[in-house]
């Protein structure tokens, strides 16, 4: 499922009134599930639902039994998220489209420059979001956007769960 910038604002412009974001994305992103033509036998992954890829928001859940196939093999533990925002588009190297599925591994090892999942602790409203994870020297961790055009999140230990280290990214509709 790809969303462009445009394509997203005229999403939320038709929102019905008193409805919620959240049900509105479940189900573009369950319309797109439905409409790919995935042939192989990769064992669907578990979409949890949708995380900002722009400034810290809660993440919004999707149906628990919710899943995406994608056209390649994952790691049994990973899980998907559906990307909103653009801050983890690049020009060069890694890029993470708005719209695009987020594959993550809760076990994997992340280091300097992982891009990551991550949660704020404490917050009540479980504010989550996609950056990538650069710890310094006097114990703060940036949380860096690829796109330099949004802001950096710093956060000392303790305030901040990573959930999952990214693994790769999918538009829902290409064959890997």
């Amino acid at each position: 499922m790809y969303f462009t910038p445009s394509e997203w604002e005229s999403f939320v412009e038709k929102l019905p009134a008193g409805s919620k974001p959240g049900t509105f994305i479940r189900e573009a992103a369950l319309s797109a599930i439905n409409r790919t033509e995935n042939k192989k036998d990769y064992p669907p992954i578990p979409l949890l639902g949708a995380i900002p890829g722009g400034p810290s928001k809660e993440v919004i859940p999707f149906e628990p039994v919710s899943t995406v196939q994608p056209p390649f093999k994952l790691n049994e533990d990973c899980y998907a998220l559906v990307v909103v925002g653009d801050s983890m588009e690049s020009d060069h190297g890694v890029s993470i489209p708005n719209g695009s599925f987020a594959f993550f591994c809760p076990d994997r090892v992340i280091h300097y420059g992982s891009i990551v999942h991550v949660e704020w602790e404490g917050s009540d409203n479980h504010e989550a979001t996609l950056k990538k994870y650069c710890p310094q020297p006097d114990g703060t961790v940036r949380f860096e956007p690829l796109n330099k055009s949004h802001k950096v999140i710093t956060k000392h230990d303790g305030e901040f769960v990573v959930k999952g280290a990214f693994v790769r990214a999918w538009d829902g509709k290409s064959k890997a």
